[in-house]
């Protein structure tokens, strides 16, 4: 996958911030997807800028097609729970059903499709390039779905940091964003809390940069298939 920016018309704050949590049965943080794992964990955040505040996070464990291949002592210290990662629904019908739910958090359903009323009023924010451009792009198109045009922009917490603080020192750790210590490893974190800390993030930067007067979110990259 290639990166490039969005067109100067899109370069503007969405109403929505969507928050995208992905977790895989392998590596994490920088190495996401680089294993090839399946992801058994997704989801979405829903800030809403105009309103301030967290309007919901919807979420659901990913039945991976090789059960076999994943090690459940591994995803134990995850606090991950083995019959609920065996008993969810594969990733296409996991998309699906939480982009149903935000469609209907965030009004969609007569605004012209997911897509195109997404890409109006929302976008999706993450922590690092892993999340899409390494993680669920690639698995998407393995197993045959087709994402939407939603998923191929975003922008990266990491970078905003460094924008809205006018901060050129890189993040170690999403904790940092709004200046909470990390106790421990942070990939020993329940994925539930991960997310959690993604909206932390959102809600920090948004805050900060309208103290300072800063863009924040306003400029996604773009994500290319190659």
């Amino acid at each position: 996958m290639m990166m490039s920016k969005v067109p100067d018309q899109d370069r503007r704050l969405r109403r929505f911030l969507i928050g995208l949590n992905v977790a895989t049965y392998g590596l994490d943080g920088e190495y996401l997807g680089s294993d090839e794992a399946e992801i058994i964990y997704l989801a979405f955040v829903v800030y809403d800028c105009q309103q301030d505040k967290l309007i919901d996070t919807f979420e659901s464990f990913v039945q991976p097609v090789d059960l076999n291949k994943v090690n459940w002592e591994h995803l134990k210290q995850r606090l991950v729970d083995e019959n609920e990662v065996k008993n969810a629904n594969k990733l296409a019908d996991v998309i699906a059903q939480l982009e149903s739910k935000l469609s209907d958090a965030l009004k969609l359903n007569n605004g012209g499709g997911f897509g195109d009323a997404f890409l109006k009023n929302a976008l999706f924010v993450t922590y690092g390039q892993t999340p899409l451009r390494q993680c669920l792009h690639p698995e998407a198109a393995n197993k045959g779905i087709n994402l939407s045009e939603p998923y191929w922009q975003f922008c990266d917490l990491r970078k905003e940091y460094c924008q809205v603080f006018n901060n050129s020192q890189p993040v170690n750790s999403l904790k940092e964003i709004f200046n909470e210590s990390c106790s421990g490893n942070e990939n020993e974190c329940s994925f539930q809390s991960i997310t959690a800390d993604v909206s932390k993030a959102i809600i920090h930067l948004v805050k900060e940069a309208s103290k300072r007067n800063a863009s924040c979110f306003c400029e996604p990259e773009l994500v290319k298939a190659v």
